[in-house]
């Protein structure tokens, strides 16, 4: 293999390297930076992070940590008895607000939106409501509140 040909081939090589180097990173940062969605620690959706927290930096006895945990689990149900209590509201809403969307729109626009309404709505089964209103992300599948029903 001649010295230019042999040139020509690591450069390639370094380039092919340094376009799948970057673009693994390009990955990485989009993933863990870009799309990461810090947890509030004021977030009662988080209540054992918040009582960990607190635990931590109060120097909190096993006592008063496990009143803590009590207390915010107590919040935490309020929540959601509130959640259960003011769900058909925003059902309502949210049904009254995609009506009014679909008057503006020509037939032809109707068709995409209620394809776009269905992908939403497949993605996202709760859709966007309140943080109040979604689900506890710091409980496990299994041991979060049951799941809402079709029409949530």
């Amino acid at each position: 293999m001649s010295p230019d040909r042999r040139t020509s081939t690591y450069l390639v090589l370094i380039f092919v390297s340094g376009l799948l180097l970057g673009g693994m990173l390009m990955n990485v940062a989009e993933h863990y930076w870009l799309h990461a969605h810090p947890a509030s620690e004021y977030d009662l959706r988080q209540h054992r992070l918040i009582a960990q927290r607190m635990a931590q930096r109060l120097h909190l006895s096993a006592a008063q940590k496990n009143q803590v945990d009590a207390v915010l689990q107590q919040t935490l149900g309020q929540y959601q008895v509130l959640e259960d209590r003011l769900r058909p509201q925003f059902d309502q809403v949210r049904t009254k607000d995609r009506d009014n969307l679909r008057s503006i729109l020509t037939p032809q626009q109707r068709g995409e939106f209620d394809r776009i309404v269905d992908q939403v709505d497949a993605e996202y089964p709760i859709n966007e409501r309140p943080a109040v209103l979604s689900p506890v992300p710091c409980e496990k599948p299994s041991a979060a509140a049951p799941a809402a029903g079709p029409g949530s």
